[in-house]
């Protein structure tokens, strides 16, 4: 299961494996639903530590989205490269959203034998979303768009 945006408030909920995919806003919002008390400053002051603490306190796969996006679960922690900061875009998320989703109904047998597989599936989209949105923005603004039409040239990309 991916959670994003509006269906965050979810997570620890769902019996099957779970992603969530907050930016730091929303973090600190849903940690401050489960009681720990976390500032978006504080988060992303430490985002290793927050993302690894979420994953716990929640039981879920987190992926911190931000300038440098984190994937963590109770054994894991990724750190993906910085991104460009052309990607901080409207509809982005929904974008990355949809590359892991797609990602995850295609890897779910290996993800539901084991729960690293959900993490690293999570980071390859995150990858992939990242290299979208460089190679959409050669220097510029960006839309999700633009986001979207890049996605098969990344991918090849990795393929090479």
């Amino acid at each position: 299961t991916v959670l994003d945006a509006g269906a965050l408030h979810l997570a620890g909920s769902i019996q099957a494996p779970t992603l969530i995919t907050p930016h730091s806003g929303e973090l600190s919002a849903l940690l401050s639903s489960r009681g720990v008390s976390v500032s978006v400053e504080a988060i992303e002051g430490d985002p290793k530590k927050w993302v690894q603490g979420a994953a716990k306190t929640l039981g879920v796969t987190v992926l911190l989205k931000g300038a440098t996006t984190f994937v963590a679960n109770d054994e894991l922690l990724i750190e993906l490269p910085l991104a460009t900061p052309w990607l901080a875009t409207a509809g982005s998320g929904d974008v990355l959203a949809g590359i892991i989703g797609a990602l995850v109904a295609t890897n779910s047998v290996e993800i539901l034998n084991d729960l690293n597989r959900l993490a690293e599936v999570a980071a390859t989209g995150a990858f992939i979303h990242a290299q979208s949105a460089l190679n959409a923005s050669r220097g510029g603004p960006i839309s999700a768009e633009m986001i979207v039409k890049e996605i098969p040239g990344a991918i090849s990309q990795l393929l090479k």
